[in-house]
């Protein structure tokens, strides 16, 4: 226990009742439990301060800034079926690279099209 050991813990016992005496021992100890517990009560309260000031005003600006980027990207980030920023991002620059060289149309063969001469047609 914080690096004390038995015997260790057992001289200071000695030395304390010691110091004290049978008599004032009891309230010493009374004395040094309520020092203690006001000693926690404050540090809970400085630990509820610091949380306050510190991680409340971080939650709230994180859902500001979500809400922020659901309106810059124009879909909530959190929705599964929405593609994410990288996908997003891949298909518009495919649509931008679709629109800036468009894909020349299927190549036709003139000669097949024409009807040949030679050939008869049905029904003739």
């Amino acid at each position: 226990m914080f690096g004390i050991g038995f015997s260790e813990l057992l001289v200071i016992m000695v030395l304390i009742l010691i110091l004290f005496g049978p008599d004032k021992l009891p309230e010493a100890a009374n004395q040094f439990g309520k020092f203690m517990s006001i000693l926690k009560r404050n540090s809970d309260a400085l630990r509820r301060e610091f949380y306050n000031s510190v991680y409340t005003p971080a939650e709230d600006l994180k859902s500001r800034i979500d809400l922020s980027a659901r309106e810059i990207v124009g879909f909530d980030l959190n929705d599964p079926t929405n593609l994410n920023c990288e996908q997003k991002a891949k298909k518009d620059d495919d649509d931008r690279k679709k629109l800036e060289n468009p894909e020349p149309p299927a190549a036709t063969e003139p000669a097949a099209l024409e009807k040949k001469e030679d050939e008869p047609t049905p029904g003739n």
